[in-house]
């Protein structure tokens, strides 16, 4: 009992100090993976935005390095909740497979892999996504930096590679509502690639990162060839193009995304007349 950590949960504050260890693969530069791991516990609704999340080494094995990250929560109850939450944030920026085992650290995969994480380019052949690969274009940005503006045309797809951005949104009565964070693994844009249109969110930079992405014009020359793939992405657009529904719902009433609106705004989009 002397060497047991005891946590006084009756004094003033609720404030909740937890933490949670992860391996992770030996191969992942150290200051990369910190990275990732920090943007991860600040994309967390549970976490407390300050004090900020602390991610420190704590063991250096031959194949693994040993990483905690410290975090807050408002009580000891939703200290559970932050924990699932970082796993699930941490699972979109990690290869699937036996790296995710018990035995096994996690591993987090390349920047070129991220074509294979994107849903909407799942029905293409690995040689399609080839191609893709060679058109993808790294962006730095910084702290504070407006990546996008509501409204403004992207017609492209963006894959944070690290960092945090921060979402929101002005709905029709003029009120303009946070939406959710974007860290490590996250995506943006696929509706404007497929459909070209108008971004619906402002996203701002809380951090420095990397964003890495494609424009429609390079998707154009294998939709062409294959027009059938449209009816097949159309799916995953539907779902993103509903959560913007739903924030909306929140002030005011509002209409769901139809798939055959879609599926003609894309064939419209990249002049796929049937």
């Amino acid at each position: 009992m002397a060497k047991m950590r005891i946590q006084n949960h009756t004094t003033l504050s609720a404030r909740y100090n937890g933490s949670l260890t992860i391996a992770v693969d030996g191969r992942n530069e150290p200051e990369f993976v910190a990275e990732i791991l920090k943007g991860a516990a600040m994309t967390c609704t549970a976490i407390l935005e300050t004090p900020l999340p602390l991610v420190t080494t704590i063991a250096l094995e031959s194949d693994r390095v040993t990483y905690e990250i410290s975090f807050s929560t408002s009580s000891i109850a939703s200290s559970g909740e932050a924990r699932s939450q970082m796993f699930r944030q941490l699972y979109k920026r990690a290869r699937p497979g036996p790296h995710l085992s018990h035995a096994r650290p996690i591993y987090f995969f390349g920047e070129e892999d991220f074509v294979d994480r994107l849903s909407v380019l799942e029905p293409l052949s690995a040689e399609e996504k080839a191609k893709l690969r060679a058109k993808i274009v790294r962006r730095h940005f910084k702290d504070g930096e407006e990546l996008l503006v509501q409204g403004s045309k992207l017609e492209s797809v963006q894959f944070v590679s690290y960092g945090v951005i921060q979402g929101a949104r002005q709905v029709a009565d003029g009120r303009v509502l946070k939406s959710v964070r974007l860290g490590p693994g996250d995506f943006f844009g696929e509706v404007s690639l497929l459909t070209g249109v108008a971004a619906g969110s402002t996203l701002t930079a809380i951090t420095p990162g990397v964003l890495l992405g494609f424009c429609s014009e390079d998707l154009k020359p294998i939709l062409v060839s294959r027009p059938e793939l449209v009816e097949s992405v159309s799916n995953a657009v539907a779902r993103k193009q509903n959560l913007f529904t739903m924030l909306d719902h929140v002030a005011i009433q509002g209409m769901p995304i139809e798939q055959h609106d879609l599926l003609s705004r894309i064939r419209s989009f990249f002049n796929l007349h049937v």
